[in-house]
C-alpha cells in the first residue's frame, strides 16, 4: 500500500498486475501482463518502489509498477526452483527483506534485496508466506 493509503496492487498468477487508485472500487491492468505475479511488497520508505516476487525469481519497480528489472539471481542459482512465494519488510527495519522461495526455504536481505543468505534454523524448504509477530516483530513465522 506503500504512502498512497487508496493504492493497491494485486498480483495474479495469470494475469500479470492490478492496481487501484480508488481504494479497490476499480482495478486496471498495470505493468506487467505476461508474468506470474506470486507475491507484492511496496517499498515502506519510497510507494513508488515495489518488490515482485514471480515464478522466474525477484524483480523490483522503481516508478510505481509500469517498468521492471531482475534483481540478484542469488535465488534463481542456489534455489532448485526459482518462484519467489513470498515478501515481506521486516516492520522494524525497512532496509531488511525476507523472502520464501518455493523447495528453497527463506532467504534474507539486509540491504534492500541487492544481496540474499538463507536463513538459518528454518524447518521447512517451501514456506509461502512471512509473518511477523504483532507484539514481537523479531519473532518470524515462515
Amino acid at each position: 500500500m506503500g504512502s498512497h493509503p487508496r493504492t493497491l496492487y494485486a498480483g495474479t498468477i495469470d494475469g500479470g498486475i492490478y492496481r487501484s487508485i480508488d481504494g479497490a472500487v476499480t482495478w486496471h491492468q498495470h505493468g506487467w501482463s505476461n508474468e506470474s505475479i506470486m507475491s507484492l511488497a511496496v517499498d515502506p520508505t519510497d510507494s513508488n518502489k515495489l518488490y515482485a516476487g514471480t515464478t522466474t525469481g525477484p524483480s523490483v519497480s522503481r516508478d510505481g509498477g509500469v517498468t521492471w528489472s531482475e534483481l540478484d539471481d542469488v535465488l534463481r542459482t542456489k534455489c532448485p526452483c526459482h518462484t519467489v512465494e513470498g515478501l515481506a519488510f521486516d516492520p522494524t527495519s525497512s532496509n531488511v527483506i525476507y523472502s520464501t522461495v518455493a523447495y528453497g526455504g527463506v532467504f534474507v536481505s539486509r540491504v534492500r534485496a541487492s544481496s540474499w543468505s538463507p536463513m538459518r534454523g528454518i524447518t521447512t524448504n517451501s514456506p509461502k508466506h512471512i509473518l511477523f509477530d504483532p507484539r514481537d516483530p523479531n519473532n518470524i513465522f515462515p
